[in-house]
């Protein structure tokens, strides 16, 4: 069984520890090797894809959509408008949601970093738009495997690739699924 191992710090200066168990890594020899992978090969048809929505309504950036804290509640929000289940309720979240900008640029997942496939190459929304800036994204944009650039949530469609990261469970392939119906 594979843990993920959280360290909270209260405001207090309390610690605690928590562990939730996580899914089953496709390729614990290489966290990374979906971000090698060209969405368009017939490689991708063999990976299991996650189930990726488009949040409904643009979510405005703040100290909490850049530092990893408790404050989930813009994560959950945007869960629950388009019917997928809260994070924390099932290991190994088979399903997320893009989160975006009012002014459309994609930011990231409820809980992985996003790179999308865009001439060639896998490009993920830079930090000034106020993503979290990942362990696991520092690291492939350092590997050259990734690169910054600003995608707009209306260049997005159903069927569309994405490649989803962090630092627990590397980097794994999302599909971009119509809406259903939620709001």
């Amino acid at each position: 069984m594979t843990l993920q191992i959280r360290v909270v710090l209260s405001q207090q200066g309390e610690i605690s520890v928590e562990s939730t168990p996580t899914r089953k890594l496709n390729n614990p020899e290489d966290l990374f090797v979906a971000a090698t992978l060209n969405p368009n090969s017939a490689s991708v048809a063999s990976e299991p894809l996650i189930s990726v929505y488009i949040d409904v309504v643009p979510t405005s950036p703040s100290i909490f959509t850049s530092t990893k804290t408790t404050r989930r509640e813009v994560y959950n929000f945007a869960r629950a408008r388009v019917g997928i289940p809260a994070i924390g309720s099932e290991p190994g979240t088979p399903e997320d949601v893009v989160l975006y900008r009012p002014d459309s640029q994609a930011m990231e997942t409820s809980i992985r970093n996003v790179a999308f496939w865009r001439e060639g190459r896998w490009v993920t929304p830079p930090l000034q738009v106020g993503c979290l800036p990942g362990i696991a994204r520092r690291l492939l944009v350092e590997e050259g495997k990734i690169v910054e650039g600003e995608t707009l949530i209306t260049d997005l469609k159903a069927g569309d690739i994405l490649l989803l990261f962090n630092a627990v469970e590397g980097a794994r392939l999302g599909k971009i699924c119509p809406s259903n119906g939620q709001a």
